[in-house]
């Protein structure tokens, strides 16, 4: 129904404003993305043009549709370690699921001391009775779920849940950055011929073929992926790189980027096996780059080795 709202309303240029689209597209950046993807591919199939408010009504619909389907991917696994008294188990349970619906998955019920250590392969274990589990994150808590007790297990699964932000970002260093796509370069200082360069480097390391550098430049005039006024991350209409990789350029003297004058760039190929991740591997780099301090450290970095420490640093 709204697609074709919005197809009629732009075929008499009726468009109508939207103030969240740049909140959409800062805060939520790969569903954005996905809206742009859309957009452009309504727009040939229906000879149409479509402005970015419209886009972000689109990235509202889109959204909830991908919030929906990847929650069950971030719960915090959860095993349950009690003695089964006056059905205490069965008590906890129902709060933790009125509580944490949307966070945890209780993975198992265990009454008395683990047996094996199969069963220990979970993000939290939350105990009435006193354990200490190598390297896992146990928390003592007492059979009648008080207020102490739900303070605790929300200050612990906020400790979960950032833990594994952090692990999936460093991940996300080792994985995909590498020195040989890594540039320090002043003379580089216009958006096409960043672009264009940038491009080049990543079909000559061998993950992209000549047509990704248009398709960069086409996503581009969909929609700027410059973000804060402080750097950029462009990339392709297509997933279908070799490898997913990002190269990237600094130029402290700056880049003229539409209307904004930036110093970094971080050009992403993303491999169509790696789709699922991209929405990570695209939110996390933001995620680490939103504060403009930190960026300015990783302008400062003098090589690879360098830029790689400041982002890690920057992630803790």
């Amino acid at each position: 129904m709204h697609v074709d709202a919005l197809i009629k309303r732009a075929k008499y240029h009726q468009y109508v404003s939207n103030a969240t689209t740049e909140t959409i597209k800062f805060s939520c950046p790969f569903i954005y993305d996905v809206a742009v993807y859309l957009a452009k591919e309504l727009e040939e199939a229906f000879a149409i043009t479509i402005p970015e408010e419209e886009i972000g009504f689109l990235s509202i619909h889109i959204g909830f549709g991908i919030e929906s389907s990847t929650k069950e991917h971030n719960r915090v696994r959860v095993l349950l370690i009690c003695e089964d008294y006056h059905q205490s188990a069965q008590t906890i349970i129902k709060y933790l699921k009125k509580d944490y619906a949307d966070v945890i998955e209780i993975s198992n019920v265990i009454f008395g001391v683990p047996a094996n250590n199969d069963e220990l392969d979970v993000d939290l274990i939350l105990s009435t009775i006193p354990l200490y589990i190598l390297h896992k994150r146990v928390l003592l808590i007492s059979p009648f779920y008080t207020d102490m007790d739900r303070s605790m297990i929300e200050e612990a699964i906020s400790a979960c849940l950032k833990e594994r932000k952090i692990e999936q970002e460093h991940d996300l260093l080792t994985r995909y950055f590498d020195e040989h796509l890594f540039f320090h370069r002043t003379d580089l200082t216009e958006k096409e011929e960043v672009i264009r360069f940038l491009g080049q480097q990543i079909v000559s390391f061998g993950i992209a073929q000549p047509e990704f550098i248009d398709s960069v430049l086409k996503r581009e005039e969909m929609s700027s992926t410059c973000f804060f006024e402080t750097f950029a991350i462009p990339h392709a209409m297509e997933l279908n790189a070799k490898k997913t990789m990002f190269c990237v350029l600094i130029n402290e003297n700056g880049i003229h980027w539409d209307q904004h004058q930036i110093k970094i760039v971080l050009m992403i190929a993303v491999k169509q096996q790696d789709r699922l991740e991209f929405m990570k591997i695209y939110n996390s780099i933001i995620h680490v780059l939103w504060n403009q301090s930190k960026v300015a450290k990783l302008i400062q970095a003098q090589d690879y080795q360098d830029f790689i420490k400041c982002l890690k640093a920057d992630m803790r």
